[in-house]
């Protein structure tokens, strides 16, 4: 719990605190060694910041790679952290070793300014561009998703395309992008509320409260809107996907691969059982997605990979991601449509 940095719009240093803490790794092995017994294989790792106090998840971090090395790996693992990641190289290799797979990073905006606005420092530290940052961890052996936000102070009406360029350069296909909103008792909510740019109501019809700068409440909206249209057209989404799976060759689990080298019978049975959940999570694809268009542009993209790369571990990784854009892609229809309430990550 807790996270050390100052980031004006989020509630986690005002619930919790700017002083990390985290559990020994007793307990840790404990609540793995409970998820094992109830034979889970997917964890995600609840923490806002993981990488919070780095000297102490390093320690469970080695703790963890050890356990995964004498139960033979069965967890796979999805975290949060900061994209100051990207400047330790060391944390780095110790993720990857434990089998965390793909990281969820605040990254907010490609803007500079609106980051100082907000006080995302961390953000515009030395060491390299943004994009240069997630390329690091891509490079690493970890998937990057990201949080994006619209309507910061400096944002005008170019920020739509600059969003949408970055988290295509960026190779990010899964991006939980919104529209900036006050959640009460951050420093975001008592400088709006003061500046009198709040909307107090229970649901506001431009899917936030706040009252933008340099833009109109209903040009973010739409703007946001097609946003995530853009983003989850099938052409766009596996754009990004095939950049990181297809040319940047993105590789998980080699700390597990190295344990593999040693007991080639578990992997061969590991492999074995990701390969039956891969084909039928396609075959439910098949079955439940409605429009014809997409079933085959699923069974095009599937193809795609598997002239490039067959392992089995990144074929059932590449079709859970389908699964993700149908969903992504289903919200983002129904928004743009009135079909449902926008719905704003925040």
């Amino acid at each position: 719990r807790g996270c050390p940095f100052q980031c004006e719009f989020c509630d986690i240093i005002v619930t919790f605190g700017r002083r990390p803490r985290i559990k020994t790794s007793a307990q840790i092995i404990a609540e793995l060694e409970a998820l094992r017994a109830r034979k889970m294989r997917i964890v995600f790792i609840v923490d806002d910041n993981l990488i919070g106090n780095k000297k102490a998840i390093k320690e469970v971090l080695r703790d963890i790679v050890a356990w995964q090395g004498a139960t033979g790996y069965p967890l796979t693992f999805f975290t949060e952290a900061s994209i100051d990641l990207a400047d330790d190289p060391e944390l780095m290799e110790l993720m990857v070793a434990a089998n965390i797979v793909s990281v969820f990073i605040g990254i907010e905006s490609p803007r500079e300014e609106s980051l100082r606005e907000t006080k995302k420092f961390q953000n515009i530290r030395a060491g390299g561009t943004l994009l240069e940052k997630v390329h690091r961890i891509q490079e690493a052996g970890m998937e990057v998703w990201c949080g994006m936000i619209m309507g910061f102070d400096h944002d005008d009406a170019t920020i739509f395309d600059a969003q949408r360029d970055f988290i295509r350069e960026a190779r990010i296909a899964l991006t939980m992008i919104g529209m900036l909103h006050a959640i009460p008792k951050t420093p975001l909510h008592d400088r709006l509320a003061a500046e009198g740019r709040l909307d107090p109501s229970d649901e506001p019809e431009f899917g936030t409260n706040i009252i933008p700068l340099r833009i109109g409440r209903e040009e973010l909206r739409e703007g946001y809107l097609k946003v995530l249209r853009d983003l989850y057209e099938p052409d766009a989404y596996f754009g990004r996907l095939e950049a990181l799976f297809l040319e940047g060759r993105i590789r998980h689990g080699r700390g597990r691969s190295r344990y593999w080298k040693r007991h080639p019978l578990n992997r061969l049975k590991m492999e074995s059982l990701w390969l039956v959940q891969a084909l039928g999570l396609f075959a439910r694809l098949m079955r439940g997605v409605p429009e014809a268009d997409l079933r085959k542009e699923y069974r095009k993209r599937l193809w795609r990979l598997l002239k490039v790369r067959r392992d089995p571990g990144t074929v059932l990784i590449y079709v859970l991601e389908m699964a993700m854009h149908y969903h992504a892609h289903t919200m983002a229809r129904q928004m743009s449509s009135g079909g449902t309430r926008i719905v704003n990550s925040f």
